[in-house]
């Protein structure tokens, strides 16, 4: 059943989760300054692995865990909070955080190199890839059009252009077993969503003041 595989799953990911978190947090509290930083990546590539294991989505658990890491004070309680202070450990997160930006330019960069050197520019030129392509692309306006007007009910330029697809999308993307892909999808209409996009988003800010000014948030799929 898909319901109960799907809240087994949830659950073992937020169990390796927490207690990823929580190992990575009580060494943090233990090492010196200067390992610190090798202990995270070292943690990162830990749970990544654990995933991979448990047959997990890796994205989702990687998710999680920094979830938790944000949010120490709600997982340690009780017995747990005499071994673990969470203030202490709060205080070195500004200096993940850098880290984490530091490291998710560097594999953005050549991320997104070989995503350029693999694009078969011949598929953009296909019929159904240019008609599928435009359709999801309507979709992804229309919801964004939706959401500025209704939920937020902010201004519609320029956050209305601000939509791309970025690497979350294709790491998505990738992850999708071949025996549940869909007739249609190719990889030519990956291509042409993230080109689409981005250059509606180019275009949109071009003629806008500072994003950081209209509020718009600046996200991983924006920037």
């Amino acid at each position: 059943m898909v319901i109960p595989g799907a809240l087994i799953e949830t659950i073992l990911i937020t169990i390796v989760a927490v207690i990823s978190a929580l190992a990575l947090s009580l060494f943090i509290q233990s090492a010196g300054r200067h390992v610190k930083f090798m202990i995270v990546l070292a943690f990162l590539v830990v749970t990544y692995s654990l995933g991979k294991v448990f047959h997990l989505s890796t994205l989702l658990l990687i998710f999680v865990f920094g979830i938790i890491l944000n949010n120490l004070k709600l997982a340690i309680r009780g017995p747990v909070g005499q071994y673990l202070a969470a203030d202490k450990i709060e205080g070195e997160l500004p200096t993940m955080r850098v880290l984490t930006s530091e490291v998710t330019f560097l594999v953005r960069t050549f991320f997104f190199l070989i995503f350029g050197y693999s694009i078969d520019t011949l598929s953009l030129l296909q019929i159904d890839v240019l008609v599928v392509g435009t359709m999801v692309l309507a979709i992804i306006m229309a919801s964004r059009y939706l959401h500025l007007r209704i939920v937020t009910r902010t201004e519609l330029f320029p956050g209305l252009f601000v939509t791309p697809r970025g690497l979350i999308t294709i790491l998505l993307y990738m992850s999708i077993p071949a025996g549940q892909m869909i007739d249609g999808l190719s990889h030519g209409v990956l291509f042409f969503i993230v080109i689409a996009t981005s250059l509606i988003m180019m275009g949109g800010l071009m003629n806008s003041e500072d994003i950081a000014i209209i509020g718009i948030p600046v996200t991983e799929e924006t920037a």
